[in-house]
Parts: structure tokens; sequence; C-alpha cells
């Protein structure tokens, strides 16, 4: 149906707008698996939560969320195309549907992401309603994991009965994925996973509302004191946002542009709270780095030479950090030496970004351009031996890192069994093929 694109369409950018500037604190973001199925488990006590799971899920995994949503809210004309539009499925919520069965099973077939709150209504703000196992059984029939989510303050933002939003923030925390017990049958092991599942996401937004409370109290101390509340540890929503990056890269190291835009809406919904974390702003600057590369021309250019200022102060601060490091470096392979580029100067960045970085063979695929553009070929090819050797297996570009790896080894030496992915492999007396241009995208 035409219509319901171009309802998303239309509404998208208010959406999301919406939304972050009612953003509080979002914790957990890196529990979310990154592509494949998932079924959600929040608790609910407004149709606000609909905005702020699917603005954050899709944001992160660039894949829509669903929601089992009460029939009722598809029997008048004007919420209809509405519910429907952004992804609602109409359900009974005393016996579902083979309709709404149906829905199901094609969501949790897909990439997509299933959200049910699992207290079957909206509660009133207290403590959660007794969860419905229907939830977990979709989880369960279909092999997939289930990720609770706690949320706070969404009741304060669009109360029962009301028809705009008030300001406030929300509060988000991601919990780990259930464990499932493999040993007991399936009506069981439902019930137990309701039960336990109810007892994480109150921990959840018990933590979420300590958040906000922390939050509110530092805003305005007691008069006197110069003591702050103590913040709870928390990883970095930066480890999320990278694996993010790392996931939606193309095979030439660039994202497209409705990734890009999701990404950076993502860094814009996480800055709000944590701004001043330094990962994060490298990942701010990756991402600018990212898009200057899709720019033409002389805006292609003013993007990287404002990219070189913002970097550069990223390792004023911080010298060694691996990321800002690598920026760097692509950066001066990308860009004349007349410019302060050039591959000379890459190789220093390049090697710092080797020793410190959590992705070393992406720095050593870095430094073996440079080598290769100062005709430095024994070192370039050792470092492609390198990488070839140590990137793990379990990384998301192994494939695609080791295959150009090998293509650009044996375009240098001509070594036998270095580009099996050519077919036909150079002979040892051959000669090596011509030069291998090295990349100039800053990614």
């Amino acid at each position: 149906m035409i219509l319901l694109p171009a309802i998303r369409g239309t509404t998208r950018w208010v959406v999301w707008r919406i939304a972050r500037r009612r953003f509080g604190e979002i914790e957990g973001l890196e529990n979310l698996p990154q592509d494949g199925p998932i079924v959600l488990v929040p608790n609910h006590s407004s149709y606000f939560d609909h905005f702020v799971v699917q603005v954050l899920v899709q944001s992160l995994r660039g894949t829509p969320v669903w929601f089992l949503t009460k029939r009722e809210s598809f029997e008048s004309r004007l919420p209809r195309p509405w519910a429907t539009a952004w992804y609602g499925i109409p359900v009974d919520r005393e016996a579902p549907a083979p309709d709404t069965l149906r829905e199901v099973r094609r969501v949790l077939t897909s990439d997509d992401a299933l959200c049910v709150y699992p207290e079957g209504t909206r509660g009133d703000g207290g403590p959660l309603r007794e969860f419905r196992p229907g939830a977990f059984r979709f989880a369960l029939a279909h092999g997939v994991p289930i990720v609770p989510v706690g949320l706070h303050g969404s009741a304060d933002v669009l109360r029962k009965g009301d028809r705009w939003f008030r300001r406030g923030q929300v509060d988000v925390v991601f919990g780990d994925p259930l464990e499932v017990d493999p040993s007991l049958p399936k009506p069981r092991a439902a019930a137990e996973l309701a039960s336990t599942g109810r007892a994480v996401v109150e921990a959840l937004v018990e933590r979420a509302a300590a958040r906000a409370a922390a939050r509110s109290r530092a805003a305005a101390p007691a008069r006197g004191s110069t003591l702050r509340p103590a913040q709870t540890p928390r990883v970095s929503s930066a480890v999320a946002l990278d694996r993010a990056v790392v996931h939606a890269l193309g095979d030439d190291g660039r994202l497209g542009a409705r990734d890009l835009r999701r990404l950076r809406w993502l860094w814009s919904f996480v800055a709000r709270h944590e701004g001043a974390d330094l990962d994060l702003r490298v990942q701010r600057a990756r991402l600018a780095a990212l898009r200057a590369a899709r720019l033409m021309g002389p805006f292609r250019l003013v993007g990287a030479l404002l990219l070189r200022r913002r970097v550069s102060r990223l390792l004023d601060e911080s010298p060694t950090h691996g990321l800002a490091n690598y920026l760097a470096g692509r950066w001066c392979l990308a860009m004349p030496s007349l410019l302060g580029g050039g591959a000379r100067r890459a190789l220093p960045h390049f090697a710092t970004a080797t020793r410190y970085s959590d992705d070393p063979t992406r720095a050593a695929m870095g430094a073996a351009s440079a080598r290769v553009a100062l005709g430095q070929d024994e070192q370039a090819a050792e470092l492609l031996r390198q990488v070839i050797a140590e990137t793990p297996v379990a990384h998301p570009h192994h494939d695609r890192r080791t295959a150009r790896a090998r293509r650009l080894l044996a375009e240098l030496t001509g070594e036998p069994g270095a580009a099996p992915e050519s077919g036909s492999a150079p002979g040892p007396g051959s000669a090596p093929a011509s030069r291998p241009r090295p990349e100039g995208a800053v990614s």
C-alpha cells in the first residue's frame, strides 16, 4: 500500500526529532544484537514507549521494530493508517488470531525486531503487572534472543488522555539477553522466562529511575554542598556506535546515505548526556569523515579540512587514541602534502593506531597502503601478511579484509596462493603485477 510508506516518510523526521528532545540517559545499547531477529520486552506506561523503542533500535540496527498493538487501535479511521504505517500488528490480547501469528512469524524470520509489552496493557507507573508468557513463546518457537528493556519517564511525556507531548526525559536501559534453559519444555520455559523477565525488567526500570534521580540531584545540589552524586559505572555508548558503523560499512569502506543518516541520529541521541565522552567524540569525527567521503568537489575539500581540525583537537587531548590516530592516518593518506597530508605523515599515525587500537589489522592495512605509496614494497608485503594472519575470524570484515590483503600481496610480490579468489594465482617466476593504488578514502 503506497499510503503507508508515504506516512512514514513524511512523519519520520518529526517523530525522531520529538524523541531526541526527550531522551534522557541511554544505557546498554551494546546488549542489542546488531543483526538477526530479536524480541524486545519492555515495561509499558505510555504510548510514547513506541517512539522511544522504535527510534533507538532502528537507528542502531537499521531495521524496523514491529509492535503487537491492541486491535482497538485499528478500528477507527484516523488511527488505523498511523498504527499500520508505524509497524503495528493488530492483536486480540485474549486470543491472537491466525493473521497475527502469521505476521509474527514473518517478522521473526527476517532481520527485524518484534516488541511485545508482556504486561499486556499500559501500567500506571507503579509496580509492574504480571508478565504474560506470549512474547517468550514467540521467541522460543523461533529461537531468537529476548532483550529486556527498562523505560522510566515516558508516562510524564505522554500521559493517558493527552493529545500532545509534555516536557520530560525518558531514561532507557537495555539489559543482557535473557538466558534460556534448553532442558525445559517450551511451555514451562516460557513461564519461567516470564517470571525471570519481570524481575529483570523491574531492576532495569529501577536503574533508569536512579539515573534520572541522580541527574536531578546534580542539577540542584544541596546549598553549601560540594559533593556530587555517585554515578553507577556504565559502558560508553561509543562501543555500540562503533560496532554499528563497522557493521554498516560497504565493500568500499563507505556508508550509504541512509546508514550515515541514521547513525548520525543515533550519535545525537546518546550525546545528550554523554557528549563529553572522548570515545563518543571520536566516533563523531569518524562519522564526519564518512560524510566528507560522500561529498563532491570543493565541498569534500572543506569537509576534509574541518575534519583535520577536529581530529587534531582529539589527538591533543589523547595522543595515543587508536581510532583517532587511524582517522588522522587516513586523512594524511587521502590529502596531498601541500595541505599537510602525504603517506610519510600517515605512517606514525598508523603505527600508533596499530599499537593502541582495538582493531590493529585495520591500521596495518592503512600502513600497508602508505608503504606502497612510498615504494616500500617489502615492508608493505610484511604488513599484508600480518593482516592475513592476525585478523580474527569473528571480525565482521574478516573475509573482505583478508581477501583484499591477499589481492594486494599478489600484486606486489606475485606470491602463489596470495589471491585465491582470483581463480589462478601467478607462478613463482611470473613478474609482479602493476603497483596497486592505495586507498584514499577517509573511513
